[in-house]
């Protein structure tokens, strides 16, 4: 059974019009994409398809949360994911790969189309380069931040090993 096949539109049995169809994404989905990036997490997804006779216009709309690791202190957060995008689809006589993103050619013979990669690439992409416990509405762990910036508070009865000393006066020369 193809996991894919709930995110089959079949655009060519379709009227003219806005058609809409929602999903929830979570684990078993992210789960069927080789990228670690995005494995967890629960996203709310909206898909409207615009039929016209000249071409058709999807629109994905998403919104929830994912689990990824703070970049500072290495705490889970869920992070907040928020994010839309347009994709018109042209005829072509063959299916052509221009450089235009958000616009897919896709061959006369074409009936349906799978949205679940625009899906996953969305998401994706709505999680910026950097994530902080901030971002979420959390603090981050202290005590990895205090190591992070040398603040670790060392006993200071400890002895130096009088070896170090040595060593110390020989950098001073």
């Amino acid at each position: 059974m193809n996991p894919f096949k709930e995110y089959e539109i079949e655009f060519v049995k379709l009227s003219n019009g806005n058609h809409s169809y929602d999903y929830t994404v979570r684990e078993d989905f992210f789960a069927l994409f080789e990228n670690d990036l995005v494995t967890k997490g629960e996203v709310n997804v909206s898909v409207i398809l615009e039929k016209n006779d000249a071409f058709y216009e999807i629109t994905v709309n998403h919104k929830g949360t994912i689990d990824v690791t703070c970049d500072r202190c290495l705490d889970p957060i869920l992070f907040p994911v928020d994010g839309t995008q347009k994709l018109v689809l042209k005829l072509a006589e063959e299916e052509e790969d221009k450089e235009d993103e958000n616009v897919l050619y896709i061959s006369l013979e074409t009936q349906s189309i799978n949205v679940a990669q625009t899906i996953y690439e969305l998401i994706c992409l709505s999680l910026p380069m950097v994530r902080y416990c901030e971002d979420a509405d959390k603090d981050c762990n202290e005590q990895m931040v205090d190591k992070l910036y040398g603040n670790n508070k060392t006993d200071s009865t400890e002895e130096t090993d009088p070896r170090w000393n040595k060593l110390k006066d020989l950098y001073k020369k």
